[in-house]
């Protein structure tokens, strides 16, 4: 049995499915960004035990970008450390055997789920588990590591989520009523230089989706450095000096372990990349670093 993504769509992912099952994301492959795939993937493990079921993990995923059309794929193995995931998969008894038939989620479906699990304080240990599983692939990890040992101590990390996707998304969500968006790079600065714990840091690392700003980092930069006598350092800073990946998703999730290694890192608390940020903190090393 094999549902396809119109079928999925919409409806109940768990409904009348046989025990031995084997769960698959939908022919149709996740089209979000790198956590919002985390999300789902722990969706579609969560989907499965409650089936008592299987997974079948993609081993290629959409290299998504909000800005570039085309979009191309990227070995799993690229990304994510798949020998820690499918550690943690075979422990939670989701390998092994013949199913009887196999569903593919639909991968919406599977998010949903997925951030219903995250939010359920009774499944705290169970998602702690996933966090420390899927993290970066090893060589990111490493490249991350080397990455802030090179910067330094006086540097602190920020994700400078303001790429055009995230302004379109939030000016929908103020014009019916939320507030809270910090939309302009002066802006989030404002709250940095007026934050005990961060003022003391001039030079800041900034996250971002380079090519979907709807600014030129040149101008951010000046912007910034006029305005707050901050030193502001993009990717493209150094590129010359560290192999950089060429893929979204491994850029993304050098990032993802640049930010877990930084010596303070300051998010978007509407950011899924911010939240896993910090609740893969916890999952490690509950009070290892508390500037985060």
């Amino acid at each position: 049995m094999a549902l396809s993504a119109e079928q999925g769509s919409g409806d109940r992912p768990l409904t009348d499915q046989p025990n031995r099952c084997e769960y698959s994301t939908t022919p149709k492959a996740v089209r979000a960004g790198l956590n919002n795939q985390r999300i789902a993937i722990l969706g579609l493990c969560a989907m499965a035990i409650a089936a008592q079921g299987q997974v079948r993990i993609p081993h290629r995923l959409v290299d998504f970008s909000a800005r570039r059309e085309g979009l191309g794929r990227v070995d799993a193995a690229e990304v994510f450390d798949m020998d820690a995931l499918f550690g943690w998969i075979r422990q939670q008894n989701l390998l092994g055997g013949d199913p009887d038939s196999h569903h593919h989620a639909n991968w919406v479906d599977c998010f949903s789920y997925g951030a219903q699990i995250w939010e359920d304080p009774q499944q705290e240990d169970f998602v702690a588990g996933f966090l420390r599983a899927i993290r970066g692939a090893v060589p990111l990890r490493g490249l991350a590591s080397d990455i802030v040992a090179a910067l330094g101590s006086d540097i602190g990390y920020i994700q400078l989520r303001v790429e055009q996707d995230w302004q379109d998304y939030a000016r929908a969500k103020m014009a019916s009523g939320r507030r809270g968006f910090l939309l302009e790079p002066s802006a989030i600065f404002e709250k940095i230089v007026a934050t005990a714990e961060a003022a003391q840091y001039r030079r800041w690392f900034a996250f971002c989706d380079l090519a979907a700003l709807p600014w030129d980092i040149q101008v951010i930069k000046a912007d910034i450095r006029r305005e707050f006598g901050l030193e502001l350092l993009f990717k493209t800073d150094i590129a010359q000096d560290f192999p950089l990946p060429s893929a979204s998703l491994a850029n993304a999730a050098l990032d993802f372990e640049m930010a877990l290694a930084a010596p303070i890192y300051v998010g978007l608390r509407q950011s899924t990349f911010s939240n896993l940020v910090h609740a893969t903190r916890l999952a490690e090393a509950p009070a290892a670093n508390p500037n985060h």
